[in-house]
């Protein structure tokens, strides 16, 4: 009984063994599971981040690829524009250089036909600037409008303009959309581009742009050169503020008290020719050739002939009062008396101003430059015209009062040989009055002689006369 009592013990603890053991069995094979588990996942975690590495390293491929890519372009565009830039600059300085412009001027001038003058026009073609030859408000200096200064501004404003139209461009390398959509986040990590400038404004580009600098330089010196071709219309100018016109009158009446004695003499005067005859060829001669070279009539006209110059006579000493009422000193006129040589010189003086005036062209090119001539033409003109115009007024003036000074004269001097003496003394005042009439007979031909020759002169140059004027002559 003790023996199958305690038999039955046995097997309860047996039992209780096994049942333990099998708990701890399922209880390690719940572990093992779990440590695979993880494994697995681990193993799979490993192999997701293997993949994704695997993908941003390709994806970092690509974008090093497509920056790259970006880098050469960018380069290729920005390249193209500095060779655009300096071709245009090069086109430029080609366009502006005054002797190549010269040559092809030379060129086109020999096909050219001569002017009505033996001039061979100006070819107007290659001018790029224009500027306006103007008198100064001194009368004296002939100057640009624009000045040269500013013409070189405008080239440096040029030359500035092709570098800011082409860096207008925005660069593909520094394009922050661009690169932010192919480098995502890494954007920020990319290095800064240059400035398109900078690549674009080389040393080579500012050489360019000096060289044409001193290309547009080098044409305007050019210019100024051919300015003082002008000149010579500024001194007509102040030739004819010289002429005094308004004296010419009262020193052509003047003219026998600045003459020597044996000039002024009604006798040495003779009767003369056209034009200039007697005393006014003389005065002529006397300011202007020696003795023994007066025209037909004139007061050397009887003068041996002598191979030897003829000794220059200086002028006599004038009262200071009478300095007023000689000939205008200017080129081209006598100096000494006003006679009527005079006048026809400075007719002939103002009409040849008033012809070469009129032939000023509108413009000259010269080089690139070209040279606007209106203004100046507008300022010059009107002073021969107005002096022209002046002295078609005064020598028909001129002409009437000494017409008319001369017959009231002859008519007083009739009447008064006319008239009847009633007395002993009147008789002989008469007497005397005639003698004194007689010794000036000589003086009223040559006044005579001299209406004539004025009148003869206001034909020649088809200058009008009042018609009861001419009527009464």
């Amino acid at each position: 009984g003790g023996s199958g009592g305690g038999g039955g013990g046995v097997n309860e603890s047996i039992n209780n063994f096994f049942h333990n053991n099998n708990g701890n069995n399922r209880s390690n094979g719940g572990h093992l599971s779990f440590l695979a588990k993880a494994e697995a996942e681990k193993q799979q975690e490993i192999a997701s981040n293997d993949f994704a590495y695997t993908i941003a390293a390709a994806r970092r491929s690509e974008q090093r690829r497509l920056l790259s890519f970006i880098r050469l372009a960018d380069y290729v565009i920005s390249d193209s524009l500095h060779t655009i830039l300096m071709q245009s600059l090069r086109e430029v300085l080609l366009a502006t250089h005054p002797f190549a412009i010269q040559q092809r001027q030379l060129e086109l001038q020999k096909s050219q036909p001569q002017g009505s003058l033996g001039v061979v026009a100006l070819v107007h073609s290659g001018a790029l600037f224009e500027t306006e030859l103007l008198l100064a408000d001194n009368d004296y200096d002939l100057i640009f409008d624009p000045r040269p200064d500013d013409f070189l501004e405008e080239v440096g404003r040029f030359a500035q303009g092709f570098l800011s139209s082409l860096c207008c461009v925005s660069r593909l390398y520094g394009d922050e959309d661009l690169t932010e959509t192919v480098m995502g986040t890494r954007n920020a990590d990319l290095e800064q581009g240059t400035e398109l400038q900078e690549l674009v404004a080389t040393e080579a580009y500012e050489e360019l742009v000096n060289a044409v600098r001193e290309s547009v330089e080098e044409a305007f010196v050019l210019a100024d050169e051919h300015k003082m071709v002008y000149f010579r219309y500024r001194d007509m100018l102040q030739l004819n503020v010289r002429l005094n016109l308004h004296m010419l009158a009262p020193s052509f009446k003047m003219k026998e008290k600045l003459m020597p004695k044996e000039e002024a003499d009604p006798a040495a005067a003779g009767s003369g020719a056209k034009d200039g005859s007697g005393a006014n060829k003389s005065g002529a001669a006397a300011g202007s050739a020696p003795a023994g070279t007066g025209g037909t009539g004139g007061a050397g006209a009887s003068a041996p002939t002598s191979t030897s110059p003829a000794p220059v006579t200086e002028p006599p000493e004038l009262d200071p009062e009478l300095q007023v009422f000689v000939a205008p000193q200017v080129p081209g006129v006598n100096p000494g008396p006003v006679t009527l040589v005079t006048f026809r010189q400075i007719l002939d003086i103002l009409a040849q101003q008033c012809t070469e005036m009129n032939a000023l062209s509108a413009f000259n090119d010269v080089s690139v430059i070209r040279i606007a001539l209106e203004q100046l033409k507008a300022a010059l003109l009107p002073s021969p015209t107005e002096c022209l115009a002046a002295m078609h007024r005064l020598l028909p003036d001129l002409a009437i009062d000494l017409f008319h000074g001369f017959m009231n004269e002859v008519q007083d001097a009739l009447t008064r040989l006319q008239s009847s003496s009633g007395s002993v003394e009147e008789y002989v005042e008469k007497i005397q009055f005639l003698s004194t009439t007689k010794e000036k007979e000589k003086t009223l031909d040559r006044r005579c002689n001299e209406i004539h020759d004025l009148y003869n002169l206001i034909d020649d140059y088809k200058i009008t006369v009042p018609a009861i004027e001419r009527a009464a002559y």
